[in-house]
């Protein structure tokens, strides 16, 4: 593999865990460090900007050339003064967070996530029921509500404008910075992080310590299950696909 390369990762369950770094990391960074003029790096997480930075600032995460945030619903680049205005207006297009939320309502199952997990592109609740959401899919196509659902570790779901999600956002920085797909390493231990696992597009890594949600997949060419855990699960993906 030659020229340019995006490296994107999430970070609670795949480089850190219970905000600790995880066992091959320190790796990680060095080897990052060592192609930094090559490989670029982007964070896609379900944390919010104003979590996400101390994490970087503190030297515990590399600074990278973007940062993913609240499950693909904002892009961060430099100089990190404000969500990119260019995506947000690609995925605010039909998005009626009002109405979405209403088509909720009548399922007692879903409990609404604190203040801190919301924002005007993201609805997010807590859920330890998945049968209703098929429902709750047919409730919003009813009303004619684009939206697009998430739901990871058997208990939080989120709802998105249709266009967004960590894998359209991932698109989104691969356009910006002429990258082509093939050359993207996209990581992650969740459903939150499926949309990009799964893009034929992209080459996809599961690390070892992944929620049965991504360990019940099989038959994708484009997605490797790593048995090694956290970030040395993301080292033996590089390098499966030679992406150094």
């Amino acid at each position: 593999m030659t020229g340019e390369r995006l490296l994107v990762s999430d970070i609670d369950g795949t480089l850190l865990c219970g905000g600790e770094p995880t066992p091959g990391l320190d790796l990680l960074k060095k080897t990052l460090s060592i192609y930094r003029n090559e490989v670029r790096l982007a964070f896609a997480t379900g944390r919010s900007f104003t979590s996400t930075w101390p994490l970087i600032a503190s030297g515990l995460l590399p600074e990278p050339d973007g940062i993913i945030c609240l499950v693909g619903t904002e892009v961060w680049l430099p100089p990190w003064t404000e969500p990119d205005p260019g995506y947000r207006r690609l995925i605010d297009s039909n998005w009626d967070r009002a109405a979405v939320i209403d088509a909720t309502r009548r399922f007692s199952s879903l409990e609404y996530q604190p203040a801190e997990f919301q924002s005007p592109c993201k609805a997010s609740f807590f859920s330890d029921d998945s049968s209703a959401l098929p429902e709750l899919t047919g409730e919003l196509d009813s009303r004619e509500l684009r939206a697009a659902m998430v739901y990871s570790c058997s208990r939080y779901l989120d709802l998105l404008p249709a266009k967004a999600g960590k894998g359209f956002a991932v698109e989104y920085l691969c356009r910006l910075w002429g990258i082509p797909g093939s050359r993207v390493l996209a990581c992650g231990d969740s459903g939150n992080d499926l949309d990009m696992l799964l893009d034929p597009r992209f080459l996809g890594v599961a690390v070892g310590n992944a929620d049965a949600q991504l360990g019940g997949i099989t038959g994708v060419k484009s997605l490797y299950k790593s048995d090694l855990h956290f970030a040395e699960g993301i080292l033996d993906g590089t390098e499966v696909y030679g992406f150094w």
